[in-house]
């Protein structure tokens, strides 16, 4: 049987506000990449890889959204 640990709402706001701290900081990166008109090769890789990281941690501030509703005072 799986035992699940019971994490206070104070660290999961704590970690929220971080990833959408982390989440704002890569849109800048995102965008200001994107704006180039000619990438190389590496830039397009890094806009990808970006892109994906950046919808991961839209994942994780959804999840970490319903957690908050959850999580005990």
């Amino acid at each position: 049987m799986q035992q699940y640990k019971v994490v206070p709402a104070q660290e999961i706001e704590k970690r929220l506000h971080k990833t959408i701290q982390e989440h704002s900081d890569l849109n800048e990166r995102v965008d200001a990449l994107a704006k180039k008109d000619v990438m190389t090769p590496d830039e397009e890789m890094e806009l990808k890889r970006l892109r994906k990281l950046k919808l991961y941690k839209k994942d994780m501030i959804a999840y970490l959204t319903t957690m908050m509703k959850a999580a005990p005072e």
